[in-house]
């Protein structure tokens, strides 16, 4: 008894000494940063701090934990060194595919009717100002003005801020619907994508035949259950890092056939940065401790052909974008990693102290995913169970690396989405332990009646994929009509999406800004830039992400080569209104150089002073 209970004791007080001293790990702010935002300079707090705690919090039990069971077991180093060190190559383990597959098909088809089920027409919900406009503004500056990242200072990454335009010229229509309709076909990307992801997880399991398929219908059902249409985990940003993951999945279970997959993920260390630029941060980090992988191993041939895919994938950029594109790239890239988590930074909470139950929870189930392999790999385990928890390594290392998402952004929508990850290797630690001992008990009668029970799971998956999830519409009636909805969504005005206040002001300020070749909004609603068709007036076009001096001072100089007549200078339906507060010198600017002109209903214009 008293064996069984002291690794609980010594990991409840791990956890407690770790949120005792989670206030304690600081490091000093740095003074030069004196960038306006949400908490961190108010608080002189160093946006590493929040990621030292989240390491120093999930690694002191898992080494309290790793340490009892190499004084008791004597093995779990061993274990590990056999794990890291085993020769893949010569190594050929996989389950049979066959009933797995069908499974699968099975389990595609409903995904295809759910996805066509939805009603497509109640996608016309009014603009998200912000959010939304941050891609279709991007976009609009980029139609109009012909450059990527020299028209607009972005955000979330090439792809993530400028994908409207793409969709626009593919389908011939410049539409927000256009844009809400990809989002949506992203989603069912994702669903399938973790759909596959939890087949090829359940293909290296080291589980009998019929046991396998439980595992396999389990976890699809478990991952699948995450992802609705209405208030998804899986955000657009995930679908390549998901695709990353099922590559890297499939290139371990067929480690001998490196030369297919080793040059896919090189080429991901470039593709991923024009994606997201976060995305492209947390996939190169993975890549090189990859790349410390097969350097402990030994394996020259993996690391010459992983070096020189990423080389090549970067070439093929450089080669492409023009040099001047390029370099702005590089300065937009440099100006978000070296801004955005003082701007955008929420300090993260306190566990259990701060009372704050997201947050909590996330980081447990952090903890429980390391401990749950910790402890598995500390009994003695086969070679056919090496690709599972190598896998579980892998998998558990990125989760954290995209819980940044979270960790500097702590409020409960973001966290909420940062933890998306580590439900994967979870999920798979968890089963694997409850069907383990299952697998090894069951007697061969008792698993041919499984049969029934696969297809009691089965059912049960339909009937969750059709039941409605948060803000989703969704009824088998709408099949017929399914592609006549989403023709319509593709092609419905833009009114569509404007409440009548938004409507009236767009067309007054429309009319007062006629003689203007460019606009400017000093308030978050950025949307106003695309429906106003006319591009922004400084490449600086987001006042959330523009309050460090650096910027503001490029957005003067913009002002004063263009010199808009008329500014957008406040709202009262500004959700954020912070522009005032935050971005000193451009308001300085404006007030010494723009008079109040009118204020239209909600809206305060400003003009230019006569004598400019």
């Amino acid at each position: 008894m008293k064996k069984n209970i002291l690794p609980f004791i010594l990991i409840f007080l791990s956890v407690v000494v770790a949120t005792l001293l989670w206030n304690y790990i600081s490091i000093p702010y740095n003074p030069e940063k004196q960038i306006l935002g949400d908490s961190y300079l108010k608080n002189l707090h160093n946006p590493l701090n929040d990621i030292l705690r989240f390491i120093f919090f999930l690694s002191l039990p898992v080494l309290t934990l790793v340490f009892y069971y190499q004084l008791k077991e004597k093995n779990i180093f061993t274990n590990f060194k056999e794990i890291i060190f085993f020769n893949y190559n010569n190594f050929n383990y996989s389950n049979e595919k066959k009933d797995i597959n069908f499974f699968s098909y099975v389990i595609l088809s409903f995904l295809l009717l759910e996805f066509f089920s939805l009603n497509f027409l109640g996608y016309n919900f009014d603009v998200d100002f912000f959010h939304e406009g941050m891609w279709l503004t991007a976009s609009q500056n980029l139609k109009i003005n012909q450059g990527y990242w020299s028209s607009s200072y972005i955000v979330r990454g090439l792809f993530g801020d400028f994908y409207p335009y793409f969709l626009w010229n593919t389908f011939g229509v410049e539409s927000v619907g256009v844009t809400r309709f990809f989002q949506l076909v992203i989603i069912f990307l994702n669903k399938l994508l973790l759909l596959m992801i939890a087949r090829n997880i359940s293909l290296i399991v080291n589980l009998k035949k019929e046991i396998q398929i439980i595992y396999f219908l389990f976890l699809s059902i478990t991952f699948l259950s995450f992802q609705g249409y209405g208030s998804p985990i899986f955000l657009t940003r995930s679908f390549l890092l998901l695709l990353f993951i099922l590559i890297f999945l499939k290139f371990l279970d067929n480690y001998k056939s490196g030369l297919i997959y080793i040059p896919i993920i090189g080429f991901f260390s470039s593709v991923s940065f024009f994606w997201y630029i976060d995305i492209g941060f947390y996939i190169n980090i993975f890549i090189f401790i990859l790349f410390l992988f097969f350097l402990i191993k030994f394996e020259l041939k993996n690391i010459l052909v992983l070096s020189i895919s990423i080389i090549l994938g970067w070439l093929f950029f450089y080669l492409v974008i023009p040099k001047e594109e390029f370099s702005e790239f590089l300065n937009n890239s440099y100006l978000i990693f070296s801004t955005l988590n003082y701007i955008h930074g929420l300090i993260f909470p306190t566990p259990f102290i701060s009372l704050d139950a997201r947050s909590t929870r996330a980081l447990l189930i952090f903890l429980i995913t390391a401990l749950l392999i910790t402890k598995a790999i500390s009994k003695n385990i086969e070679e056919k169970e090496f690709i599972f928890f190598i896998s579980l390594f892998f998998l558990i290392l990125i989760s954290c690396l995209y819980f940044n998402y979270g960790l500097s952004r702590s409020d409960s929508s973001h966290i909420k989405v940062a933890q998306g990850f580590i439900y994967i290797p979870f999920f798979s630690i968890l089963f694997f332990y409850i069907l383990k001992n299952l697998n090894i008990n069951v007697n061969k009668s008792v698993l041919n009646k499984f049969k029934k029970f696969k297809v009691g799971i089965l059912l049960l998956i339909v009937v969750l994929i059709f039941i409605e999830k948060k803000y989703e519409d969704k009824k088998i009636i709408n099949l017929p009509t399914s592609f006549n909805s989403i023709k319509e969504l593709i092609n419905f005005e833009d009114k569509n999406y404007l409440s009548k206040d938004y409507q009236e002001f767009i067309q007054y300020y429309a009319d007062v800004s006629k003689s203007d070749n460019c606009i400017t909004i000093f308030t978050n609603e950025i949307a106003i830039y695309y429906f106003l068709k006319k591009p922004s007036c400084s490449k600086y076009f987001n006042m959330w992400t523009a309050t460090p001096e650096e910027i503001q001072s490029e957005m003067i100089k913009d002002f004063k080569s263009n010199r808009p007549k008329f500014i957008l200078y406040e709202s009262e339906k500004d959700v954020f209104k912070i522009s005032q507060e935050r971005l000193l010198l451009v308001n300085a600017f404006i007030l010494e150089n723009y008079v109040f002109y009118e204020k239209f209903k909600y809206w305060d214009i400003y003009k230019i002073k006569s004598n400019n």
